[in-house]
């Protein structure tokens, strides 16, 4: 999903909603999910269709989590503060997710 070059910005294509409700049966929407560690910012150049915010904040989650997963099993720093920045299609960012916010270390689960 990321491809490491936190200076280039991926650039939308934009497709016709009325193409992705007759190709999917439903309207879905493109997001793109970057992730951002101070100043810099690791832009998601491929994004995913998804058919509402909801779905594409699941996935941030999910990716999340994968992202702290590999650092633990690898003894990586798990920069915590870095942020999940979910964007549209044209750019804007609908959400922000703080990974120390969706990693739950407490026992007992």
């Amino acid at each position: 999903m990321y491809d490491g070059d936190v200076r280039s910005r991926r650039a939308h294509s934009a497709v016709p909603i009325l193409a992705l409700i007759h190709r999917t049966g439903s309207a879905r929407c493109p997001y793109v999910f970057h992730i951002k560690e101070g100043d810099e910012v690791l832009h998601d150049k491929e994004g995913v269709d998804h058919p509402d915010l909801e779905a594409a904040r699941a996935e941030a989650i999910e990716g999340i989590r994968q992202i702290v997963g590999d650092a633990v099993m690898f003894g990586s720093p798990l920069r915590l503060d870095r942020e999940m920045h979910v964007a549209d299609d044209a750019g804007d960012t609908l959400l922000k997710l703080i990974f120390r916010g969706v990693v739950d270390f407490n026992e007992g689960h």
